[in-house]
């Protein structure tokens, strides 16, 4: 565990001791090489972390912070991260019933669901935004909570944007 730990402190430290020339240089090289190309994959990659539970990509966000500016990096993290919540939801939509059943365990889904507060769902989702990962969190909406989809993205959209913008400055 401390290994891990200090591999991640490390990760988010680095970005804040690279020597100004090389960062012009990396950036000099980046803008040569379209820049939009290089934001489209760090998008991506936002994207498919926040679909995909297992992986990762706040190591990322300082470098791309340092390369692109805090600024812009903010922007691609609420699109990105939103849109990943809005693809898990759906997926969760689409397919967590029948995976449910095939578990086993629907009736205790349905149980769990409606011990959920439906009145304050929208204040109480932005609430959770910023407390919860945004993956597990968003399969858990999608599949418990009968939420539409335009409140969750905007309820989802709101909650993420402090986390965003403090992992991008």
């Amino acid at each position: 565990h401390w290994l891990f730990l200090v591999i991640l402190a490390a990760l988010f430290v680095l970005p804040l001791f690279i020597p100004p020339e090389y960062l012009e240089n990396l950036k000099a090289v980046v803008g040569e090489q379209h820049p939009a190309v290089a934001l489209a994959i760090v998008s991506f990659f936002l994207v498919l972390a926040t679909v995909v539970a297992p992986l990762n990509t706040l190591a990322l966000v300082p470098f791309a912070s340092a390369l692109f500016g805090w600024e812009i990096i903010f922007v691609i993290l609420v699109i990105s991260w939103t849109v990943g919540a809005v693809v898990a939801f759906l997926i969760a939509r689409r397919f967590g019933t029948p995976a449910l059943k095939a578990l086993g365990i629907m009736d205790e889904a349905v149980s769990l669901a409606a011990k959920i507060p439906i009145e304050h769902m929208f204040s109480g989702l932005v609430l959770l935004r910023m407390l919860l990962p945004v993956d597990v969190l968003s399969y858990a909406v999608g599949l418990l909570v009968p939420m539409p989809l335009w409140q969750y993205t905007l309820a989802t959209a709101i909650g993420i944007t402090p986390f965003s913008f403090i992992w991008s400055y």
